[in-house]
């Protein structure tokens, strides 16, 4: 089977926010030490849950890895909801730490490194799938990479940017990464429906 029928924008998805749960977690693992008494064991217990529910969305990915896309498309739903919750344990953990803006600083650099780093994990699995079309097909497929590759600039400019701006607010933060998330999922979708035409 063609490599390129095993790449679809949900598994990309899935994997993305899988590899930012992971970063999150072991970023605020490293800092919780530094609370103080008062703060740390409802950072801890935000913790425990974001580590819960990362292991429970590592299970839906591990468990329909073999999908098909509509499958895929179907189970989507399920996993936003595993990722809103995420979100809302990382917001608790972010309001016990309010005191220590390094906290979230720490966290959204960790996020923002494992956003870059699914850019460009996907446009290296595209490229590796766009060899095996005809120079014809290669075309669209390549055209498509490129302008996935031009978001991820964007994208890590946009990032590194609010990160050097300082001492942002974590709802800043948080929406800058936001809106990363929304341009890799758009333009890791257009890619795949590139495969999809130059595959047909």
């Amino acid at each position: 089977m063609a490599a390129h029928s095993q790449i679809h924008a949900y598994t990309e998805w899935a994997k993305s926010r899988l590899d930012e749960m992971d970063a999150t977690v072991a970023s605020l693992e490293g800092k919780v030490g530094e609370l103080s008494a008062n703060t740390r064991s409802a950072a801890e217990n935000a913790i425990s849950d974001m580590r819960a529910t990362r292991d429970e969305f590592r299970s839906r990915v591990d468990q329909n890895r073999e999908l098909n896309e509509a499958a895929w498309a179907d189970l989507q739903s399920k996993m936003e909801g595993d990722w809103k919750t995420f979100e809302t344990e990382l917001d608790k953990y972010i309001k016990a730490a309010r005191d220590q803006a390094e906290q979230y600083q720490t966290a959204y650099q960790a996020r923002a490194e494992a956003q870059g780093k699914a850019w460009q994990q996907t446009i290296d699995k595209l490229d590796k799938a766009a060899d095996q079309f005809q120079a014809d097909r290669k075309a669209e497929v390549k055209k498509a990479i490129t302008q996935l590759k031009s978001e991820a600039r964007k994208a890590k400019t946009k990032l590194d940017r609010v990160n050097e701006a300082g001492n942002q607010s974590w709802s800043a933060l948080s929406k800058a990464l936001k809106e990363s998330r929304a341009s890799f999922d758009k333009a890791n979708h257009k890619a795949v429906e590139a495969f999809k035409r130059a595959a047909s």
